[in-house]
């Protein structure tokens, strides 16, 4: 059990770091926190910005337009994720009220 919570705790830290850009990266029992320059580059792409002053934007629209698709996805991975909390809120409420009215039922019909 503690090792289920430990990989939620993480999945939470890991979704965090997410939305300020930033990436957890696990390194054997220790973790670092990684900022990505590029993602979903090829090699070559990557070879190159090494080459440059290291603004991706300007030499690599690609790069650039899969970032945005990313932080899209992201967004609305998030927004679907607020709501089905919300939709479990207002569940629990549901069952909590139902529940609590059926107590009230049967210690009405105990007097």
């Amino acid at each position: 059990m503690p090792n289920e919570e430990f990989n939620e705790r993480e999945e939470a830290v890991r979704y965090a770091a997410g939305l300020k850009g930033l990436s957890l990266v696990r390194i054997g029992d220790a973790f670092a926190l990684a900022h990505y320059k590029l993602t979903g580059a090829t090699l070559d792409e990557i070879a190159a910005f090494l080459g440059t002053d290291g603004r991706p934007e300007a030499e690599y629209p690609r790069a650039e337009e899969r970032r945005h698709a990313d932080l899209r996805a992201m967004f609305k991975a998030e927004h679907a994720m607020i709501a089905e909390r919300e939709e479990t809120k207002r569940t629990a409420k549901e069952s909590s009220n139902v529940a609590w009215q059926d107590i009230k039922h049967s210690a009405n019909s105990l007097r």
